[in-house]
């Protein structure tokens, strides 16, 4: 099979560059541990090297043209060339044997999760089978039917089996990578919250949308809620949470790489990302940059748990899972209806994987990884009534957190093959 090095060059016109969500920006996958070498040789054709984002910033800043940023932790960097430097840029990244790929930065936003009754309440067999080794079961259980709730809970709970298990997350770091969250929500009032704000928006750390807020609530939500039934799974987990997307819930590549780069640093177990940028015709199979991302997260323990996006119904698309959710190591969440069948919405469907070609992505190898996950119930008290991949990721992400507190090392993610067997087994078809 052949290995191709990924190049990719993005439009010269700003209105084109709009049209396709792109910024202007460029990132460069790198080969490990060549970060040093790669930074040093941008540095000679001109393309300076930027100061990292300080531990203490409270917002990122712009990155100056002609310049380049290196996450050393995901093995990419980022670059802002010059209009005068993008052909040495490319001549470069085509010559240096340590360069993996060259792909715009593309913009990405918040995964939809305003549609309502149309997205199912529920789980199937993939999840299920997460749920049952989180209570040690021999069998997973048959899914809950929408009516078979318990009281003084929402009915993913239910579903989860989240309120049948006395573990709870404790010690385990869940990071939240999206809008932010908003710090005087009352029912967090007593738990510690490590923040970092990647938007180079020179505003304090927030959220100006809700989305992450909400996020937050049902992946590490308070077992005793001030004045609602428990929405919360994993209610003893530290929480991490990295604002990327900004006021509009829109970001740039960079920053959620920046955030990844950051919960590994972190230590985090789990790290979400309910955003995404739609696949088209004609884009790579999987973003190179992502995936480098994901493997370096593997490796130190970190899993990322990706929605697969909501533009199956959208007919300027294919219905193919988004970036970074087209990852093949991550953990992509799609949606299911009322009948247990792919939800019409959801994207499912691969992305070129089986093409004869392979990228250079250290071995990356195509999987169809969708799990199917259900809402999470209305989130009142402040949080934003959402439904659907949001709520479906965090409820698929903390299971996890649970199983992580009960048996995974964390050390090298050797745990996520058997995790990856079993949602295989209920991918969703095409």
């Amino acid at each position: 099979m052949a290995i191709t090095k990924v190049l990719i060059r993005a439009p010269q016109a700003p209105e084109r560059l709009a049209a396709a969500r792109m910024t202007g920006r460029y990132l460069v996958t790198i080969e490990p541990d060549a970060h040093r070498e790669i930074s040093a040789r941008l540095n000679k054709v001109g393309i300076k090297s930027a100061p990292p984002l300080p531990r203490v910033a409270t917002s990122a800043k712009p990155l100056a043209d002609g310049s380049h940023l290196t996450l050393r932790k995901v093995g990419v960097a980022l670059v802002d060339p010059k209009p005068e430097q993008e052909d040495a840029l490319h001549r470069f990244a085509a010559q240096e044997r340590a360069v993996i790929a060259l792909e715009p930065e593309r913009i990405v936003r918040a995964v939809e999760v305003d549609r309502a009754s149309d997205y199912l309440r529920g789980w199937r067999d993939a999840v299920d089978a997460l749920a049952g080794k989180l209570l040690e079961e021999q069998r997973p259980p048959a899914p809950v039917p929408s009516e078979a709730a318990v009281p003084g809970a929402t009915w993913g709970l239910a579903a989860t089996k989240v309120t049948s298990t006395q573990l709870s997350g404790a010690n385990i770091k869940v990071a939240i990578l999206d809008t932010g969250f908003d710090l005087s929500h009352p029912d967090f009032a007593q738990r510690q919250i490590v923040t970092k704000n990647f938007v180079g928006d020179q505003q304090p750390f927030h959220d100006g949308v809700g989305h992450g807020t909400h996020c937050t609530g049902t992946a590490t939500g308070p077992l005793h809620p001030a004045s609602v039934q428990r929405y919360g799974i994993a209610f003893e987990a530290l929480i991490f949470s990295g604002r990327v997307l900004d006021d509009t819930g829109s970001g740039g590549d960079f920053n959620i790489l920046q955030g990844i780069d950051w919960a590994i640093e972190q230590g985090c177990d789990i790290a979400s990302l309910s955003l995404g940028a739609p696949w088209v015709p004609g884009d790579p199979a999987f973003s190179p940059a992502y995936e480098s991302a994901a493997q370096h997260a593997l490796a130190a323990g970190c899993l990322l748990v990706v929605a697969a996006g909501n533009e199956a119904n959208d007919p300027r698309f294919v219905g193919a899972v988004g970036t970074p959710g087209n990852s093949p190591s991550v953990l992509t969440v799609a949606a299911i209806d009322r009948n247990l069948a792919t939800a019409p919405f959801s994207n499912s469907s691969a992305t070129g994987c089986a093409r004869g070609k392979r990228t250079r992505s250290r071995g990356a190898r195509c999987r169809r990884v969708f799990v199917m996950a259900g809402e999470g119930g209305s989130l009142q008290h402040d949080f934003r009534n959402q439904h659907g991949h949001t709520a479906r990721c965090w409820h698929c992400g903390t299971v996890r957190a649970g199983q992580s507190e009960h048996s995974w090392s964390g050390a090298q993610g050797h745990d996520t093959e058997p995790l990856h067997g079993s949602a295989k087994r209920r991918c969703a078809q095409g």
